[in-house]
């Protein structure tokens, strides 16, 4: 189904009119439409101005005009319109800027399909093939239900098709054709368990795949490439914002200080967990178990206040919720936001790469003294992806290293060139790259929190916060720029603390940034 056409008001300049740079007639127009009695009004007038411009004795269509929501009376609002209502606001009131809604999503690295092979017709039955796929549990045995097996008949083209797995842990792939896939991936959200992937599988017949157990006191590559938490107080003092699909505040190893819901039309008391991503990100910054049974993360004692702008809702990913949440961790008085999300190319088909209503929350942002951390995305090797573009934010690529995850898990196909000066160490074959990257991340097979237990994930989404992690460490280390007054300068210091403490990793200024911050 089709999102409804909508976009956000702003004024001229900035997010909101009282900060002096909007004229009294944009100002004035920002207040009524945070009234009901406004909008029905401005809606009349607009209808207005489209009918004078359609042709004589013309029907008037097109004439939608709603508020969805609104920041401050005198600030942004998400409005439902059509684009010829649209103009008409233009035309009416100059002063004021109409900015396409644009749509997130989890850069976590997961395998999709764009093209999906054509089912065989039912005339011709024989021409299909038939490849029996049955997921088990490796420790026990046990058939695993839930998983989406994706077999891809061409890879790089993204085709193929996909299936999940019933309760006898059992789904048929069917396509006609392809004597063989060049990949097979299991994915799934089960916690303590590795996903799989094979190449070169016949596409008939039948495939057993045994998921491995996950061991929480095998190294992984964050603890391989960073420092984790020594003891629970490390990161004090520091509050990280993370901007994603909500936080489990119940989870043993998470503390969660506060948050917000920023979803447009869901309760904002509701920033507990849509899924596993946000919480996952979470406990890379600030897990606070121990082995056996939880996990550490890099500043176990910074204040994680959850920002949720991820749910199943057709408003998830949009960019007003991003505006309120960057705007609510400026008021909680955070010094980092974590966002572990980047440009949708597949809702936003035709929109700028850029997206003003974010950047001017990221403009907001720094000259409050914060520091907004985002991942580059997952779109191999294609440029950096917005937000982590912008100038005032800190764009994070993905780094693995091999050995850190089992041979048969779908991490095994992230491997790719460029290696390190240590050839164990590359760059995620998933990772964007780019002169925009600042700085990169353990990203590859990364094992944290998620609600019910643990689970590894990978993507520009895992080293993201890796570096947020390192940073909250250092800044609660350095309170000479812990404590400067919160304002440009302030976020200037914070990026210089990290760069400075960056070492490269051999892969090159376009793949790494700086290097990899310790």
């Amino acid at each position: 189904m089709a999102r409804p056409t909508r976009y956000l008001i702003l004024p001229a300049q900035g997010l909101q009119a009282s900060a002096g740079t909007a004229s009294a007639a944009a100002t004035s127009t920002l207040v009524n439409l945070a009234h009901t009695t406004g909008v029905a009004s401005m809606r009349t007038r607009l209808q207005g101005v489209v009918k004078a411009a359609a042709k004589t004795g013309a029907k008037l269509k097109a004439a939608a005009f709603n508020v969805v929501a609104s920041l401050n009376e005198d600030g942004v609002k998400l409005v439902e319109s059509s684009p010829e209502m649209i103009a008409a606001l233009r035309f009416a009131q100059p002063g004021l800027r109409a900015v396409p809604e644009v749509f997130y999503r989890p850069a976590v690295a997961t395998v999709r399909l764009r093209h999906r092979v054509t089912k065989p017709a039912a005339a011709a039955p024989a021409a299909a093939k038939k490849l029996v796929v049955t997921v088990v549990n490796a420790a026990t045995g046990a058939p695993v239900a839930g998983v989406t097996v994706v077999g891809f008949t061409n890879f790089a083209d993204s085709t193929g098709t996909s299936g999940v797995t019933s309760g006898t842990g059992k789904v048929t792939l069917t396509v006609t054709g392809s004597s063989s896939y060049e990949r097979v991936y299991a994915q799934h959200d089960h916690p303590g368990l590795w996903s799989f992937l094979k190449k070169t599988v016949p596409t008939s017949g039948a495939l057993a795949i045994s998921l491995e157990p996950l061991d929480l006191a095998a190294g992984d590559s964050l603890r391989h490439f960073h420092t984790v938490g020594a003891d629970l107080s490390v990161g004090a003092g520091v509050k990280v914002g993370v901007i994603d699909s909500g936080v489990d505040g119940s989870h043993p190893d998470l503390s969660v200080a506060g948050g917000l819901g920023c979803v447009p039309g869901s309760p904002e008391n509701q920033f507990g967990p849509s899924g596993s991503h946000g919480t996952h990100v979470a406990g890379i910054i600030a897990g606070r178990g121990g082995l056996p049974t939880g996990m550490r993360g890099i500043a176990p004692g910074a204040g994680i206040f959850s920002y949720r702008v991820f749910d199943d809702t057709a408003n998830s990913g949009s960019s007003f919720g991003l505006v309120k949440a960057i705007r609510q961790g400026i008021a909680d008085g955070c010094d980092l936001l974590n966002m572990s999300l980047s440009f949708n190319h597949d809702e936003n088909t035709g929109l700028p790469l850029v997206d003003d209503a974010v950047k001017d929350a990221i403009t907001e942002a720094h000259a409050a003294g914060v520091v907004v951390i985002a991942a580059a995305g997952n779109d191999g090797r294609k440029p950096v992806s917005y937000p982590a573009l912008d100038d005032l934010a800190i764009a994070v690529s993905a780094v693995g290293r091999k050995g850190t995850f089992p041979t048969k898990s779908s991490e095994s196909g992230d491997v790719a060139a460029p290696f390190g000066t240590d050839p164990k160490n590359f760059l995620a074959a998933f990772s964007n790259v780019g002169t925009a990257l600042d700085v990169a991340g353990a990203g590859v097979a990364v094992v944290s929190t998620v609600p019910g237990g643990h689970a590894p994930m990978s993507g520009t989404s895992m080293a993201c916060p890796a570096v947020t992690g390192v940073l909250a460490r250092l800044l609660a280390s350095t309170p000479a720029v812990l404590n400067l007054t919160r304002d440009a300068n302030r976020a200037d210091a914070i990026k210089a603390l990290l760069f400075a403490h960056a070492q490269s990793l051999g892969l090159g200024v376009t793949n790494e940034g700086k290097g990899l911050p310790q």
